[in-house]
């Protein structure tokens, strides 16, 4: 609230001291159907960058530096779901040119990602994004900062106009290609979107110190909120780091919701996990990973505070409810059938498909005590497993946490989870599998207990080994392994 009124006060402030609006260029008008957006440069001379709506001098910066820019230490980019999971796959954020409003239309060939300022003290379980579910994020660390932008080309595109929403966005590329045609920034002059102020300190360091504007004057001389985005033409992904963040859209849908109402056909593929909380994406993200082969990169590649948010939950995941002291057994038609509707389970893009499916397969078997069981060791696992975890991740993405549990009874038996990332053993997967469990509507509380394991999961200390915590009944697996009995009668 106090961050919301401080921003009212700087705008009304910023309204009161409009002037005359300098000389600004405009590039093209884009007619929309609501509005419409206008794309142009600011003013600038050997001072400032005219997009302030003051002028700058020498005894009121620092005044000025507070009211109208805002601190970042690294930028971010936050995708939907499915859109996120092919910058991991390929490992690359430089995928396809911009389809935004902007002139790098006119740059097929410059492809990535738009990033945005932000603190790295920001990113964990708080962090939200109206726009969707994964982030991308590095920071500028000081061995970096000389070749990132001082070592770069820094192009201004454009400040685009949204008149409706009192919003304008300023754009940059950063090459180290060289564009004539492009107009170079320089980041050290004031009254521009983004602003580096270097100091020395008493031993002649230098430091650096990273501002962009919160605040700015549009091209109709109007105050407006302000964000900055920017790509980068050489890819950052060797430095990115990834968190799940809570999705917060600015419109709400009546078909998303926590009921056992079916979602309509309109919600497509790439509309999953819509509205959800960063624990349901970061789930589905691990199962995707799982099922991928990547886990380890994934995990690796957490931001450290969500890592941090992850090794937490695996100290307080009761594993011994997770993974089971014996080889499970199944019924043989269940599994059969699991590998059977692959196809169909791929073709699965929201709730309502998932909800046909398990019609579909209640139509084919129930189960009864006449089934044949099999013991999971003599089950081709690598067969199985691809659609078990496709059809998990799906059930992950539901919007409704009664359907994702009728879902997980119905379909999926744990047990062939459990089974197989315990017989492996690997550090990162049954992290991963502790997390996915603890997610609403994926663990079955009302499943009277199995037996359990005598050592139930491990987890690093801090001096870099593996501690034995009696209370906690965490301690190293590989310390005291788990013996699987050959054989479990149904």
């Amino acid at each position: 609230m106090e961050r919301t009124d401080c921003f009212n006060n700087n705008l009304d402030r910023s309204k009161s001291n409009i002037k005359k609006p300098h000389v600004a260029t405009k590039i093209t008008d884009v007619y929309l159907e609501d509005e419409t957006l206008t794309l142009w440069l600011p003013a600038a001379d050997s001072k400032q960058c005219h997009l302030i709506p003051e002028t700058i001098r020498g005894e009121e910066w620092p005044l000025l530096l507070q009211l109208y820019y805002t601190k970042f230490d690294c930028v971010s980019c936050v995708l939907p779901f499915d859109e996120a999971v092919p910058v991991i796959t390929h490992q690359a954020t430089t995928l396809l040119p911009t389809q935004d409003y902007s002139v790098l239309r006119n740059y097929p060939r410059i492809k990535g990602l738009w990033f945005r300022p932000d603190r790295s003290d920001s990113v964990g379980l708080d962090d939200e994004s109206v726009v969707g579910n994964i982030k991308f994020s590095f920071t500028f660390p000081e061995e970096e900062k000389e070749n990132l932008l001082s070592n770069m080309n820094i192009y201004f595109l454009e400040v685009l106009d949204y008149e409706s929403d009192d919003k304008s966005v300023s754009r940059f590329l950063i090459t180290k290609e060289t564009y004539t045609e492009l107009p170079k920034y320089d980041i050290f002059k004031p009254g521009g979107p983004i602003f580096i102020k270097k100091e020395k300190n008493e031993e002649g360091t230098e430091s650096e110190t990273y501002y962009f504007l919160k605040i700015c004057q549009s091209y109709q001389g109007k105050a407006m909120e302000h964000v900055v985005e920017l790509i980068l033409e050489e890819d950052p992904w060797p430095m990115c780091k990834v968190s799940s963040v809570t999705h917060k859209p600015l419109c709400s849908r009546s078909s998303v919701h926590d009921h056992t109402e079916d979602l309509t056909r309109e919600h497509h593929f790439n509309m999953r996990y819509f509205g959800a909380r960063w624990d349901q994406a970061l789930a589905g993200l691990f199962a995707w990973s799982l099922r991928a082969n990547i886990p380890w990169l994934v995990y690796e590649r957490l931001h450290e505070n969500i890592k941090g948010s992850v090794n937490l939950a695996a100290l307080t995941t009761p594993f011994h409810q997770v993974f089971t002291a014996k080889v499970p057994a199944i019924c043989s038609k269940r599994i059969d059938l699991l590998f059977q509707l692959a196809p169909f389970v791929d073709k699965c893009e929201n709730q309502q498909d998932l909800v046909q499916l398990k019609e579909l397969h209640s139509s084919l078997h129930r189960c009864s005590a006449s089934c044949t069981f099999k013991s999971l060791k003599n089950i081709e696992m690598n067969k199985i497993l691809s659609p078990y975890l496709s059809l998990l991740e799906r059930i992950i993405a539901c919007v409704s946490t009664a359907v994702r549990k009728e879902l997980m009874n119905a379909l999926l038996p744990w047990s062939v989870m459990a089974y197989h990332f315990h017989d492996h053993q690997i550090e990162s997967c049954m992290k991963m599998v502790g997390f996915i469990y603890q997610l609403e509507g994926i663990r079955n509380i009302n499943r009277p207990p199995e037996s359990s394991l005598n050592s139930s999961f491990f987890f690093p200390s801090t001096s870099g080994g593996y501690t034995t915590d009696v209370t906690s009944g965490v301690h190293s697996l590989s310390a005291s392994p788990v013996m699987w009995e050959e054989e479990m009668s149904p």
